[in-house]
């Protein structure tokens, strides 16, 4: 990554074309199927989200998922809850993380995916917004998945 092509997008006559979703709708309520468009590593911006055992800077594997004509819906989840880490990888059809597992890996093998998962509508101060609360698990299992990519 030299340039900055993969980050801005240009109409024929060299003007910006416009990638925020601030205007959109956000995602309403009820099961979506979705693309992972980012994965990052993020520091948790609620105590609630830290451990002070295993996680007491509360790392977050933030997930950001896209629908067409709405906005980006960021799911933070810490390291330390495993079963949702878990139940993320198993809706985007990848492997496990073990305990080995670096957290690159596992941020490379997200970005991309196609995930199902259940939105519920929440309030916070007064505002609603969508919160994922259910990753649904992919239909196809994983071997099918990793047999596919060992083709390929």
């Amino acid at each position: 990554m030299d340039t900055f092509e993969s980050f801005w997008d240009f109409d024929d006559d060299g003007s910006s074309v416009a990638t925020s979703t601030a205007d959109m709708p956000r995602i309403p309520a009820g099961t979506h199927t979705l693309k992972v468009k980012g994965v990052e590593i993020v520091q948790a911006k609620s105590d609630k989200l830290k451990d002070p055992n295993s996680n007491p800077d509360g790392l977050c594997l933030q997930v950001i998922l896209e629908k067409a004509n709405h906005k980006w819906l960021y799911c933070d989840t810490p390291f330390h809850w495993r079963t949702k880490v878990e139940a993320i990888c198993r809706a985007a059809r990848v492997p496990l993380p073990t305990k080995e597992t670096p957290i690159a890996s596992l941020v490379a093998t997200l970005k991309g995916k196609i995930v199902s998962v259940v939105i519920e509508m929440n309030q916070y101060n007064g505002n609603e917004y969508p919160k994922v609360v259910r990753w649904n698990p992919s239909k196809e299992p994983l071997e099918a998945v990793e047999k596919k990519a060992a083709k390929k």
